[in-house]
């Protein structure tokens, strides 16, 4: 087959492996958010990289603990994988669309030497920013919230990424304190029963987790949002003890399908 034969349909491109177990989940979500007419051939055409060897922990670089921006890696990634189905000079081509389930990986540092190190490339992909979408999501859910919880990595949460969006966007953010922000780290990266390390979550984890979420509660969170990829998969449901919960995951595969055929959005 010829890459015309491909350009016919739009594709879905995953940026993964970031964690390895966020884009499996972001691949999930696309699928059961896809309309369809009950045929293996009603889904999107995708492509799912997962290259986690080339790809250095976003919390160690922006922390300051690596020299290796995953950013410039991801780019080689993705370029190495869309050139196969780009036609150079072929404008009419259906849209390749774009997206990387890792919160951490839109810190600046990190998202802007992607963007910039994918050069003439990032005119022929659509490209879809994951923390933009879930911020749509949110005011989508929960119009009238005005105090949102944040859980997230260290690396997020020092790179003050969710807090500059959500303050910009006249929300109170309340963050956990600092004792509580390492054990949720701990729940994410503990190399045993952290949720990087096991699939489903751990025991332990979840509790942690639920733990810490209660406590954003009791100080008056109306919404949290889940600010790390593998945080749904300890807390997998639509709504906590009666308060929303945001997945950046699912906002991000809903978005993708939009961008694509906003038609076959369910």
């Amino acid at each position: 087959m010829t890459n015309h034969v491909f350009a016919k349909n739009p594709i879905l491109l995953i940026g993964g492996g970031v964690g390895p177990m966020a884009g499996v989940e972001l691949h999930k979500k696309i699928i059961e958010n896809t309309r369809t007419e009950g045929s293996d051939q009603d889904h999107f055409n995708l492509i799912h990289l997962s290259f986690s060897s080339l790809i250095e922990d976003r919390t160690k670089y922006v922390l300051g603990e690596s020299s290796n921006n995953p950013g410039s890696a991801m780019a080689e990634i993705v370029r190495r994988a869309a050139l196969g189905f780009v036609e150079q000079g072929d404008d009419s081509q259906n849209p390749i669309v774009l997206g990387i389930p890792c919160n951490t990986f839109h810190a600046p540092v990190i998202w802007g030497s992607f963007i910039e190190s994918l050069g003439s490339l990032r005119e022929r992909v659509q490209i879809l920013h994951m923390l933009h979408e879930s911020l749509s999501l949110l005011r989508d859910r929960v119009p009238k919230a005005k105090k949102i919880g944040l859980l997230s990595t260290t690396g997020t949460r020092e790179s003050g990424l969710w807090y500059n969006l959500l303050e910009s966007s006249a929300y109170e953010v309340l963050q956990v304190n600092e004792r509580n922000q390492e054990l949720v780290h701990e729940a994410i990266y503990h190399r045993q029963w952290g949720l990087k390390a096991q699939s489903p979550a751990s025991p332990r984890a979840v509790e942690r987790l639920q733990a810490i979420t209660r406590e954003l509660i009791a100080v008056g969170a109306e919404a949290i949002i889940l600010g790390c990829t593998e945080l749904p998969l300890a807390l997998p449901q639509a709504s906590f003890d009666g308060v929303p919960l945001v997945d950046p995951v699912l906002a991000l595969a809903r978005a993708m399908i939009s961008r694509a055929d906003a038609k076959k959005l369910l």
